[in-house]
């Protein structure tokens, strides 16, 4: 999504995005939890991978990316702490910076900005997923 811009993802926030969830060969089918195997699908950093390093995006597809990315960063935080799984609490608090180190790409800086406050303002109660956040905010320069 920066390409062609000076903005670069941060070398602490890459790593995260990077896990992928389990492997889909290895399926707990007598899970105690009652849930159902679900398949795996691709990291982030896989996804942003197979688009291609020479893929031309334009200033409005670059809008609409982050548009995207802040939805689905909005749905993981709110199905990780709406469920409590602390061990996903980082993946929630780095997706959520991701968009707001690529949001100066597209000149959204002030409104990524306020919904990463109103993030941390929603969730405040979650001491963990706070902490998560802020060590995902001090790894970036905004």
């Amino acid at each position: 999504m920066a390409e062609g811009t000076r903005a670069r993802l941060s070398a602490e926030l890459f790593p995260g995005l990077q896990d992928t969830p389990r492997d889909p060969l290895e399926m707990d089918c007598d899970s105690d939890d009652g849930t159902k195997p679900k398949l795996t699908t691709s990291s982030i950093a896989e996804l942003i991978a197979s688009v291609g390093p020479g893929a031309s995006i334009d200033f409005q597809g670059r809008a609409a990316m982050l548009d995207g990315m802040r939805a689905a960063a909005t749905k993981r935080v709110a199905g990780v702490l709406g469920n409590k799984r602390r061990r996903n609490y980082l993946h929630a608090a780095t997706l959520v910076v991701c968009c707001l180190e690529l949001a100066p790409v597209v000149g959204k800086h002030k409104a990524i900005s306020d919904w990463v406050a109103k993030v941390r303002k929603k969730y405040s109660r979650f001491h963990a997923f706070q902490e998560e956040l802020k060590s995902a905010l001090a790894s970036i320069s905004s």
